[in-house]
Order: C-alpha cells, then structure tokens, then sequence
C-alpha cells in the first residue's frame, strides 16, 4: 500500500468516525431539498431566479451534495474492509 493510499485511508476512517449512517441520509436529504428549491424558485416566490442565488447555483449544490451521500454511502464497507485486511 503506498503513502498517499495509507493517508487517503486514515482520512476516511476518521470522516467515517462522524455519526456512521447519518451524514449519507442528512446529505441526501439536503440534496433533495437544494434540487427541489432550484426548481420550485421561480414558482414560489415569485422572484426571478437570480435574484439572490441562481438556480444554476442551487443544482450544482445538490449536484455536490448528492456526491458526498455516494461517498458516504459505501465508506463503511471499505472501513471495516481495511481494519479485517491488516
């Protein structure tokens, strides 16, 4: 195992430590209202879309979000699969 995989390992061990299960449901559920505000904007308020953020913007932030939540979503497998090969 090389350095840079050893340090990308400890990393996620240590984001995995935070509230295991938890951060892939908070951050899909974020993802989901980010991605239902950028299409209800214009709808609801009544205010153009890029009066305060775009909807360009709130898309891209659940985009990200809903990234995270893949991340995290298997980060306990390859956890405990790192503790059982040493």
């Amino acid at each position: 195992m090389s350095k840079l995989q050893q340090l990308y390992g400890n990393f996620e061990d240590w984001v995995h430590s935070w509230w295991p299960g938890a951060k892939t449901r908070i951050t899909a559920a974020l993802g989901s209202i980010g991605m239902a505000a950028a299409a209800l904007q214009g709808y609801v308020t009544g205010l153009p879309t890029v009066k305060y953020i775009s909807a360009e913007t709130l898309s891209l932030l659940g985009a990200g979000l809903f990234t995270l939540s893949y991340w995290f979503s298997g980060m306990g497998q390859r956890v405990d699969a790192r503790a059982q090969a040493l």
